[in-house]
């Protein structure tokens, strides 16, 4: 499924088509201008769980990042969430580069599982435990022997049919070693989750994918951002799915859910510390 690669000489923001810290900072931009604008509806609307003081003060942190005030560190700020992403990049392709030029053939492929019994209704992912959920997949990495190291990051995207959260995993996984354990955790994964959230549409919580581009699917890994899914069918008729930007309100409510997080929450590692560490020395 997966092999040894040739891994990149060059750090993840020399690649061209990583957006730029210019990019980052017009995000912002918009984040802060959308804040500032739906305050008001928020204000209006008492069913919202976060108050028009909330979005001005998450504005206003955000603002503050961009004209480099403070750095802000939250995971609603498009600057900083780019700025670790190509840090934590690097440390994982320099550990794999360092296990390559020690003579150590190891094997990686991607990982995504998909929680089907664990989506969420429309606004109640604020609510959601994503530490606990993060200990639940340990506890299964563990039982099914995998050995590590494990890295990668949780996500939560909104399904617009059936108006549903689904929580998921996308993982880095060294397949030397683990053979087995990637292959009882296939079948465990399958068993806890069989049945889609959408209608007539086939589960498919364990998918694999062969690393090809440590880069650019390590960046995909490590979003830290949350997105609407919605299905459209091709021209010969296939079902398929593309991501968009959440709706207004949904959109603001997720970022100030994100800046009320820890940092380290969304990041996902397994038997991973002492790996990651090295390629620092």
């Amino acid at each position: 499924m997966v092999s040894v690669i040739d891994l990149p000489s060059y750090s993840l923001d020399e690649c061209s088509w990583l957006s730029s810290e210019h990019d980052a900072y017009e995000e912002n931009d918009y984040r802060i201008a959308l804040l500032r604008e739906l305050a008001d509806e928020v204000y209006l609307n008492r069913g919202r769980r976060y108050s028009t003081g909330d979005l001005h003060e998450l504005a206003d942190k955000l603002e503050a990042c961009n004209e480099e005030i403070i750095a802000c560190k939250s995971l609603a700020c498009k600057k900083c969430n780019r700025k670790f992403k190509i840090e934590r990049v690097n440390d994982i392709v320099s550990a794999m580069k360092l296990e390559q030029e020690h003579g150590l053939e190891f094997e990686y492929g991607i990982y995504t599982i998909l929680q089907y019994s664990r989506s969420v209704s429309a606004y109640a992912f604020i609510d959601y435990d994503v530490p606990k959920d993060k200990d639940r997949i340990r506890k299964i990495l563990s039982r099914c022997g995998v050995i590590g190291p494990v890295v990668g990051s949780f996500e939560l995207d909104f399904h617009e049919k059936p108006q549903r959260w689904l929580t998921h995993y996308h993982l880095l996984i060294r397949q030397t070693g683990n053979e087995d354990a990637i292959s009882e955790l296939k079948s465990r994964v399958q068993k806890l989750h069989p049945i889609n959230i959408k209608k007539n549409r086939c589960a498919r919580p364990f998918m694999e994918q062969k690393l090809s581009d440590a880069h650019e699917q390590l960046s995909y890994i490590h979003k830290l951002t949350s997105f609407e899914v919605r299905d459209y069918k091709t021209l010969f008729g296939k079902k398929r799915t593309h991501k968009h930007r959440l709706n207004k309100l949904m959109f603001c409510e997720s970022l100030c859910w994100l800046d009320g997080l820890d940092r380290r929450t969304l990041p996902f590692q397994w038997h991973a510390r002492a790996w990651l560490k090295q390629s620092k020395v």
